[in-house]
């Protein structure tokens, strides 16, 4: 539960750019990730709380990934699906060596 907040955040942060242009949002998501930060525990818990925020803004934005790869590809859903995850954990790492 402590991780979701900071997933949402995350995910939230799309609507900054095209085609919403809200673009307070990603500002006060990285204020979200911050206050994680600082109520972590420890190392650990913060660099997961900065990954659990890379993971929700990266599934969120990259969706067109799993289509090119499904639909323009003809990889198989499964394995489209499980690329499009692997390439957004892989992404998502870098929010958390942002972590203290």
């Amino acid at each position: 539960m402590r991780f979701a907040v900071p997933a949402a955040a995350g995910a939230a942060c799309v609507f900054g750019f095209a085609p919403f242009y809200a673009w307070p949002v990603p500002i006060l998501a990285l204020g979200v990730l911050f206050a994680a930060f600082e109520r972590s525990a420890g190392p650990r818990s913060a660099a997961l709380a900065g990954f659990a925020f890379g993971l929700g803004y990266f599934l969120a934005g990259v969706s067109w990934v799993y289509v090119s790869l499904h639909d323009f590809g003809s990889m198989p859903a499964i394995l489209a699906g499980l690329a499009t995850f692997l390439f957004c954990a892989y992404l998502a790492i870098f929010p958390a060596a942002t972590a203290r």
